[in-house]
């Protein structure tokens, strides 16, 4: 990447490279915030500089005036680098709110895991007992299947937070 030219507005051939205001107040070039912006990654460019064909580039980062830091996100000309850099950063954020989630309900089916095997062991032992008092099976199989729906409802209720979160990506072409 060559470096920001340091030019005057007077100095500046604005027929050769035209100029573009930043929201912050800065200028520069079109060639010199092309080359920041890393436009050939995101566009096929021909040798006379016009832009012909978008290609297929990976995950950017978002950018920022190289003088005072302010992003760059208003400029129409790179809007194709600033929404890639934008949905990098949102799936970021998507990928650690689902792991998180994901997190919570191996948990959550761990602690219903160990309800129904003490349940179903709890059952086996009184069932096997020389001295069994007269037991309920009807009542105990309903219990397991109450919580067996539990575990089921938890898991269902965690699957359509994240369905829910990930909404607004499913629509992205990549």
């Amino acid at each position: 990447m060559e470096p920001i030219e340091l030019t005057t507005y007077r100095e500046a051939d604005l027929y050769s490279d035209p100029v573009i205001f930043l929201a912050c107040g800065h200028f520069y070039s079109v060639g010199s915030l092309d080359r920041h912006m890393d436009l050939r990654s995101a566009y096929e460019i021909n040798e006379g500089g016009e832009i012909f064909e978008p290609k297929k580039f990976p995950t950017a980062e978002m950018k920022a005036c190289p003088e005072c830091r302010a992003p760059l996100r208003n400029i129409h000309r790179y809007n194709r680098i600033v929404n890639k850099a934008l949905l990098s950063e949102a799936t970021k954020r998507f990928m650690a709110h689902a792991g998180a989630l994901q997190a919570k309900m191996v948990e959550d089916i761990e602690v219903w895991e160990k309800k129904l095997e003490d349940s179903t062991n709890e059952f086996a032992e009184q069932v096997n007992a020389q001295n069994a008092v007269l037991i309920s099976k009807d009542a105990k199989i309903i219990l397991y299947k109450k919580n067996a729906a539990q575990a089921t409802r938890s898991v269902t209720e965690a699957l359509a937070i994240v369905a829910e979160a990930e909404k607004p990506y499913s629509r992205v072409q990549r």
